[in-house]
């Protein structure tokens, strides 16, 4: 369900999409990185190991792999929630609005709007690139 679920739901909801085998993976990796480097012993990370085994979703994954080096934390998944919701909102009423402004004059207004959608967007894609670095194995 990972890769065909809207990317909508995956940036609100994400953490209950299915953890998937690439996310597994990627999390073994991390596992195994930090019991490499030394950040974990080798019980701590048979815990996250065992507790990898039984997670049914992704946030489960991600809390096997709280506190490893270069995890963000986990509170960044309900403000990127919060500022998407955010976002969306305030774009549909600006749209609206423009709409109303361009059928009511009966002319082209600019799209003021385009500010929002492309800054909020960034901003967004940022908070979404970096909670979902949990998922993406380094090389």
């Amino acid at each position: 369900m990972t890769k065909t679920a809207p990317l909508l739901m995956r940036m609100l909801m994400s953490e209950r999409i299915p953890a998937s085998a690439a996310d597994r993976d990627a999390a073994v990796s991390r596992i195994t990185r930090g019991r490499e480097d030394g950040a974990l012993t080798e019980r701590e990370a048979g815990d996250r190991f065992d507790r990898l085994d039984i997670a049914a979703t992704r946030e489960a994954v991600r809390r096997a792999l709280e506190g490893l080096p270069g995890v963000p934390p986990a509170v960044l998944v309900p403000v990127r929630r919060v500022v998407t919701w955010v976002w969306l909102g305030v774009n549909v009423v600006q749209i609206a609005v423009w709409l109303l402004m361009c059928l009511i004059g009966l002319h082209f207004a600019p799209p003021f709007w385009l500010w929002s959608v492309v800054g909020g967007g960034l901003v967004v894609a940022a908070l979404w690139l970096l909670t979902e670095s949990v998922f993406r194995v380094r090389g």
